[in-house]
C-alpha cells in the first residue's frame, strides 16, 4: 500500500495547479470565478486556453505546464514514435524499481529491472530478483 501512495504522489507533480508563473496567475487572478481557487483556474487555463492566448499573456506558449513534468512529452507522442518504445520502457522500468528500497548495487545494473522481494522475517538484508528487459 505503502508504494501505491509512493507512484500517486509522483503523478499528482503532473498537476498543473503546482506550476506557478508570476504572469499567468496575475491574470487568472483577475479572471477568477466565483469560489474559484488559483490552482483550479490553472487546470482549466491549461486544459482549455489555447497555446497562443497563453503566449500574448505569458510570452511564451509552454509558460504554462504540467509541475516538473519535464517527461510528459514522451508520454505524449509515444504513438506517432516507433523509435522510442524501448527506450521510454526501459526508463520507465528503472524508475518504478527505484521507488523501492535497493541497495546501489541491484539498481546499477544495465538491461535488467531489479524486484524486491519483501522477506517473511526481518532482515538486514535486500533481496530482489532480475528481470530482463525486452
Amino acid at each position: 500500500m505503502a508504494r501505491q501512495g509512493d507512484v500517486l504522489l509522483e503523478l499528482i507533480r503532473l498537476d498543473p495547479a503546482l506550476e506557478a508563473h508570476p504572469k499567468v496567475d496575475r491574470f487568472l487572478s483577475r479572471m477568477l470565478e466565483e469560489g474559484e481557487t488559483l490552482g483550479s483556474a490553472r487546470r482549466r487555463t491549461y486544459f482549455e486556453m489555447p497555446k497562443k492566448n497563453i503566449a500574448a499573456v505569458a510570452g511564451s506558449p509552454n509558460s504554462l505546464g504540467l509541475a516538473r513534468g519535464q517527461h510528459i512529452a514522451d508520454f505524449r507522442d509515444l504513438p506517432i514514435r516507433k523509435d522510442t518504445h524501448e527506450e521510454l520502457c526501459r526508463r520507465l522500468c528503472a524508475g518504478i524499481s527505484r521507488l523501492e528500497d535497493l541497495p546501489p548495487q541491484a539498481l546499477d545494473r544495465e538491461g535488467v529491472v531489479p524486484l524486491r522481494i519483501t522477506p517473511r522475517t526481518p532482515t538486514e538484508t535486500a533481496f530482489w530478483v532480475e528481470k530482463e528487459l525486452g
